[in-house]
């Protein structure tokens, strides 16, 4: 049984996936195959189904945590992000000449 699934909003405000077609056993399946607006695919955990009826079926997906953005800085900065001690590639703390990487 195939089911074509694509991202959809749902009510809670998190991304689910919305199936074509009504799987009231959805969430029994190890994964399904997402296809996104670009034509690409992914898998997704299905966890729940929060909705089945009319066609289509809404399930909540396993949520992947994010890491919180950082400066694109920030993971290459070896004092940690006190930066004004090392806009100088003389003065460097890491003698690597990574100094640029931090201002």
């Amino acid at each position: 049984m195939e089911m074509r699934a694509t991202y959809t909003k749902l009510r809670s405000g998190e991304w689910g996936v919305k199936l074509q077609g009504e799987f009231q056993n959805a969430a029994q399946y190890p994964g399904v195959l997402v296809t996104k607006k670009d034509g690409t695919t992914k898998t997704e955990r299905i966890t729940k189904v929060v909705y089945c009826g009319q066609g289509i079926t809404l399930c909540a997906i396993e949520q992947r945590s994010r890491r919180p953005s950082a400066s694109r800085y920030e993971d290459n900065c070896h004092t940690d992000g006190n930066c004004s001690s090392c806009c100088d590639p003389k003065t460097c703390p890491c003698g690597d000449g990574s100094w640029f990487r931090c201002c």
